[in-house]
């Protein structure tokens, strides 16, 4: 009976930090997720295939106005091409842009990746 007590009180403390969490990152970063998945389910087929296998930054090429935020197709495992500057997104602050946080989906438009450097 201890050890089963033991683990609830460890779920609901897991439970408590995921709350914790989640508010403190704020709904950009929830509303960025979602969108950047609903936006390439999308448009993913408005792109020949080899250039959708390069992983295009879907929010150069369609609306995504969530602050900060840049929606980009990559691989994961992550591949070579990703890292190429010329696959990434403008607006990406590394390549000289404004935008400081970013959305990673696979191909298949499933979130791989959130990052907010803000």
């Amino acid at each position: 009976m201890a050890s089963s007590l033991s683990a609830s009180g460890v779920l609901v403390l897991l439970v408590c930090v995921g709350v914790v969490v989640a508010s403190t990152l704020g709904g950009d970063q929830e509303e960025a997720t979602t969108r950047c998945a609903a936006l390439c389910t999308a448009h993913r087929y408005d792109y020949e295939l080899t250039a959708w296998n390069k992983g295009p930054c879907l929010s150069d090429h369609f609306p995504f106005d969530v602050p900060h935020y840049v929606c980009d197709v990559a691989h994961w495992p992550r591949q070579q091409v990703d890292n190429d500057p010329n696959n990434q997104c403008r607006d990406w602050n590394p390549q000289g842009g404004d935008k400081c946080a970013f959305v990673e989906v696979n191909t298949k438009c499933q979130v791989i990746r959130v990052k907010n450097f803000c």
